[in-house]
């Protein structure tokens, strides 16, 4: 599983780490003006994104070398502007009525794994590996309400959320009844008629939601979709940074403001007919719909 996801950034620290050398290198003969601009270099040509690799690189100094790489400010500004142009393949979201349309249109003999990952992933707005990493004991259903526990993060920050929604608990509960009483392994999401559900299957889900609900390009659908979906319809209720922040474990307030920012933007295109939108649905109550309450 770890070989799995770090696959493909452990090719990326390996193509940085010949910069990294140029660098050393050059801090321990006095040219590190020289050295350092090879390294941006190489960084720029290697990495799309060069300023999301700046943040590897330099820890990757600290820990290594012993070297802060944050003292270099032109080497940061060059990075920044390199950065300027690049516009990342972010995944499509789903919107408020194509998951609801999903989770009542979808047959569940075929989607009732997908279904209970989309219920978990946009309730607590979650990366694959996250859900991929659940355990059964993360899940506590009190019979109100789940409540579940994301201890595996990438920013090793733990969630907690719930979900209340009566027809998501039916759901979760008719997939947690087919788990076999003496089942060895404790993950969560396990194959009832397959022998295993792999991160890719978790991954996966969202573009199979897309291809069922036909929309264009579902390829573009990817194993983020759910994370984005979650804090965009958290957004678009009126959430601001702080409670955004929280609920996706950001440490940053960059990525929240992003959504913050285009949820605006949105509304002020959509003024006019905000109105028609929501006219008679309960969109807003003690919980934002199909997402889970901090606690």
């Amino acid at each position: 599983m770890n070989a799995d996801i770090s696959e493909k950034s452990s090719k990326t620290k390996g193509k940085l780490i010949k910069g990294m050398r140029y660098f050393v290198n050059g801090a321990k003969t006095m040219q590190s003006k020289q050295s350092m601009k090879k390294l941006c270099w190489l960084i720029s040509e290697m990495c799309k994104n060069s300023l999301a690799k700046y943040s590897m690189v330099k820890s990757m100094l600290m820990v290594n070398e012993n070297i802060d790489m944050s003292k270099f400010s032109k080497a940061i500004a060059f990075l920044k502007k390199e950065s300027v142009s690049h516009q990342s393949k972010q995944s499509k979201v789903l919107t408020r009525e194509e998951v609801d349309r999903f989770m009542k249109e979808a047959p569940i003999e075929t989607f009732l794994l997908i279904k209970v990952v989309v219920l978990l992933g946009i309730s607590g707005g979650c990366r694959r590996e996250e859900l991929y990493n659940l355990n059964d004991a993360d899940i506590q259903d009190t019979g109100s309400q789940l409540i579940v526990s994301i201890n595996q993060t990438k920013t090793y920050v733990k969630r907690v959320f719930t979900v209340t929604e009566e027809n998501f608990l039916l759901t979760f509960r008719q997939y947690r009844r087919l788990r076999p009483k003496d089942i060895s392994g404790n993950e969560f999401f396990i194959g009832y008629r397959k022998a295993n559900v792999s991160i890719h299957s978790i991954g996966g889900a969202p573009r199979k939601i897309a291809e069922f609900l036909k929309l264009d390009h579902s390829e573009r659908y990817t194993g983020h979709c759910f994370r984005r979906t979650s804090s965009t319809l958290l957004a678009n209720a009126g959430a601001d940074v702080t409670i955004l922040k929280r609920h996706g474990g950001w440490k940053s307030t960059f990525v929240a403001e992003k959504y913050v920012e285009e949820s605006f933007r949105k509304s002020l295109r959509n003024s006019d007919i905000t109105d028609k939108l929501f006219e008679g649905i309960p969109y807003m109550s003690d919980n934002v719909w199909l997402l889970g309450n901090e606690v």
